[in-house]
């Protein structure tokens, strides 16, 4: 019962595919000192030509606008002026490296240019969709690696860009190509790759149920369920060579994963994500450990992406260099409220880790508030100031305020540069209770950080439980329903060394698997005048607390 959560974490998530290799190294490299060493400030127009005019996207004058304005030379040294470390650019959406030799010729030469200006270039690569119909000319199996979803139909980018096509994970393929964009990109001298569409899985609907993709998962239940026993234990009756890959839609997604097989598959799909995650970035560090790595993989404020995109982020938090977030949590007053990504970046800065994100708004008044915030929040990174593209935020609106703060942040780096949380306050943000149970845990979440911040209480957002050393006196459960017993056991060690606990009611009253405990163990701490974890005995719960907690969970 007394486990270290610690080795059950590392146990967890050390599981290697065979043509990962490098996923065996389960320590992360450094992180480029530069991303650290100076403000996250940066523009960009990502999209390729070719893309722009394909999607319907482009203006009638693109073209010229492209080759000639975007990326001038007065452009680069007015992104400079503004305060801008680096550019992103477009590199690989999937139509391979080299679709149009005019434009990749421009790009190499660009690369050049932004170095000349004294800004960094980050190259932009697309990862979970591909053009097959140009990508064919570099590799000629790129049929193999498309994901077979529902039905055995392929997954597309939406009504609009049926021509991207979704790639399965279970296939070495999609991997040789972003190793060898690296490459390429490496020789032609970036200094950042930022992957987009990072998630193995995306839209439950787009999941590849392919026979290969069936072996990976019965591979690694062999490897999870390694005994018959297990099996029994985990899965009551089932035969690993049967065990299918679930058949759900993101319409049809339940609130709660109660089929231990569907918290089994998610597992899978995080554990592989992570081997992929480890693989990259040591790829990556052994070809020029001074090129940094961010990515997009979807990651919100609050919202069920451990399920809906089956993504464990939390996991690769220290093997990025910056991390994207997309929700729509801009700072703006509201009704009455105040709607940030306080918590989001409070749990990002846990690790020291930049959150990149747009400044949407196009008018003084609301655009300032959000650099304020990143400035205070974020570690004094701004991230990204806009866009070189027309149809997106471009850099030029607000830019007075964009200088104003650059100029301000770099002027008190000392104090502000990679600043972390302090508080002896902490929300608890419990991975499992948030993945096997899209309701009630992440608003008891948000509650909790958002009655904190409404009170100007100083808080962090942590995910482990702490020790005597974190310096947390308070630790807050908001519904944090599914804590496992080793972290059970170390929640017991920490109260009875004096922290103290504020727990809901509907917290720690499953195991990390969601299987019912026959008692609430807080409560049964509380009766029994004793913190030590397991129990049984003395604070049983009767038949009627069983009623209704089944009654809450059905």
């Amino acid at each position: 019962m007394d486990r270290d959560p610690e080795q059950a974490h590392n146990t967890a998530t050390e599981y290697r595919i065979d043509w990962l290799p490098l996923s065996s190294r389960v320590t992360p490299p450094p992180r480029v000192a530069w991303f650290r060493d100076e403000p996250c400030v940066f523009a960009g127009g990502w999209e390729p030509l070719s893309f722009r005019v394909r999607a319907g996207y482009g203006f009638s004058d693109e073209r010229e606008y492209y080759y000639r304005t975007e990326f001038s030379d007065a452009a680069l040294r007015e992104l400079r002026e503004m305060g801008c470390n680096h550019l992103v650019i477009p590199f690989e959406k999937g139509f391979g490296r080299d679709p149009d030799p005019e434009e990749s010729a421009f790009l190499s030469n660009l690369i050049e240019r932004a170095h000349g200006a004294g800004l960094r270039v980050g190259l932009y690569i697309r990862c979970d969709f591909v053009v097959p119909e140009t990508l064919r000319r570099e590799y000629s199996d790129v049929d193999e690696w498309l994901a077979e979803g529902r039905g055995g139909v392929t997954g597309t980018y939406g009504p609009q860009q049926q021509f991207r096509r979704k790639v399965s994970w279970s296939h070495p393929g999609p991997v040789r190509r972003i190793e060898d964009a690296f490459r390429a990109g490496a020789a032609a001298g970036a200094d950042l790759f930022h992957l987009d569409g990072f998630h193995l899985a995306g839209k439950p609907e787009h999941l590849c149920r392919s026979a290969r993709s069936q072996a990976a998962f019965r591979r690694w239940l062999r490897t999870r369920l390694s005994s018959e026993a297990e099996i029994r234990r985990t899965l009551g009756a089932a035969d690993i060579e049967g065990v299918s890959i679930p058949d759900f839609d993101l319409a049809g997604l339940p609130a709660l994963a109660v089929s231990p097989e569907q918290r089994l598959f998610y597992r899978f799909l995080w554990e592989h994500e992570f081997a992929l995650v480890r693989h990259l970035r040591w790829y990556l560090h052994d070809l020029d450990p001074g090129i940094a790595l961010t990515a997009n993989p979807w990651y919100l404020s609050w919202g069920p992406y451990y399920r809906r995109m089956g993504q464990r982020i939390e996991w690769y938090f220290d093997w990025l260099d910056g991390l994207w977030i997309e929700d729509t949590e801009h700072l703006r007053f509201e009704g009455g409220a105040v709607v940030s990504r306080t918590a989001a970046i409070s749990y990002a800065r846990e690790a020291e880790l930049p959150l990149l994100f747009y400044h949407w708004y196009p008018d003084a008044g609301r655009h300032e508030p959000g650099l304020a915030f990143a400035c205070a929040l974020n570690g004094g990174h701004l991230g990204c100031l806009g866009f070189t593209l027309r149809y997106m935020p471009h850099f030029r609106l607000c830019a007075e305020a964009k200088r104003r703060y650059v100029a301000f942040v770099r002027q008190h780096w000392r104090l502000l540069g990679n600043a972390v949380p302090e508080s002896e306050v902490a929300v608890l943000r419990q991975p499992e209770s948030l993945a096997w149970n899209h309701g009630v845990p992440w608003s008891g979440l948000r509650a909790a950080t958002d009655l904190l911040a409404a009170r100007h209480v100083p808080f962090r957002v942590i995910d482990r439980i702490p020790t005597r050393g974190d310096g947390i006196r308070l630790l807050v459960l908001p519904d944090a329903e599914c804590l496992g017993d080793a972290e059970l056991c170390a929640l017991g060690r920490w109260v009875e060394a004096g922290g103290r606990l504020l727990c809901t009611g509907r917290s720690v009253t499953h195991t990390d698997e969601r299987i019912r405990r026959p008692f609430h163990p807080v409560r049964q701490w509380m009766l029994a005048g004793t913190a030590a974890a397991g129990g049984g005995g003395a604070a049983e719960a009767g038949v009627a607390d069983w009623f209704n907690w089944m009654a809450v969970d059905f």
